[in-house]
């Protein structure tokens, strides 16, 4: 059933508004066809077509003022739905060809991607698109992180968020210490504020519920591999959890190796270490 262009109510036989306007009756509006609602409503005068509220919502209260007749909702609800449409439509965008302008290729596998989602919220992805369209190409390769990490990244751009399932049957999963470790470094890399705080903060709060000794030893290399910054927040929170755990890791002939090797961490990790036990 169509809608009237005056009140867009629904048309039906059984409908029951009796509301005039200027003379003109509602219901006659209403119970006619479109071809023939628009004609009588094209025949009023100017004054009384302004007079109509149009709306697209599916009912209609009208005010008996011979004015504009009341919005069921305020604007800010339109906003908030328009904004709530528009959010899970970019949402819905994500891995798809559809309006698609760029391609990520990360580990073997085509991500189709959308300039304008991830340039708006990364200057090292403008930069990457800027570079590779000046030279005649589309596809943008990734060499950073792992497959999992990017998805995660480009999950987070497109809805604001990401997964702790891999919603990408085609890319390979991290080891679950590591997830949430290698997001924050890519982000970190990409300038993803707001994406590198966040993802440390799952690490640092999920870490020890799935604690492996061997794996936080890869996740050491490659923090501090990123990381330059002597005693940045990241490195400070991997150095705090090797020691909450030292004792798991020292019997690990990794983390030894590790030990052995010197360098900033065992620097930092010692500090961490006598600052706990106040030597």
């Amino acid at each position: 059933m169509d809608k009237c262009i005056l009140c867009r109510r629904r048309y039906g036989p059984n409908h029951s508004c009796n509301k005039s306007l200027d003379g003109k009756n509602h219901w006659k509006f209403e119970i006619l066809g479109r071809e023939e609602c628009t004609e009588e409503f094209n025949s009023l005068p100017e004054k009384e077509r302004n007079l109509a509220y149009v709306n697209d919502s599916d009912d209609y209260n009208h005010k008996d003022t011979g004015t504009l007749g009341s919005e069921k909702g305020s604007e800010e609800d339109n906003a908030d739905s328009h904004h709530s449409k528009l959010v899970s439509s970019i949402a819905g965008m994500l891995g798809q060809p559809a309006h698609s302008d760029i391609t990520i290729s990360v580990q073997n596998v085509m991500i189709p991607a959308h300039q304008f989602v991830l340039c708006s919220q990364s200057s090292r992805f403008e930069e990457a698109c800027k570079e590779a369209i000046s030279n005649g190409g589309s596809v943008l390769k990734c060499d950073e992180g792992t497959g999992a990490a990017l998805w995660r990244v480009l999950e987070y751009l497109y809805t604001g968020d990401y997964s702790d399932i891999l919603s990408n049957a085609q890319i390979q999963e991290d080891p679950e210490l590591l997830k949430h470790l290698r997001v924050h470094m890519l982000a970190h890399a990409f300038l993803i504020r707001d994406l590198r705080k966040y993802a440390l903060m799952r690490f640092k709060k999920h870490a020890s519920n799935c604690w492996d000794s061997d794996v936080f030893t890869i996740g050491v290399h490659e923090i501090y591999q990123s990381h330059r910054q002597y005693s940045s927040p990241t490195r400070i929170a991997v150095a705090r959890l090797a020691v909450e755990h030292a004792h798991d890791l020292i019997t690990t002939e990794t983390f030894n190796d590790l030990i052995r090797m010197g360098g900033n961490f065992v620097i930092e990790f010692v500090e961490h270490l006598l600052g706990k036990h106040k030597l």
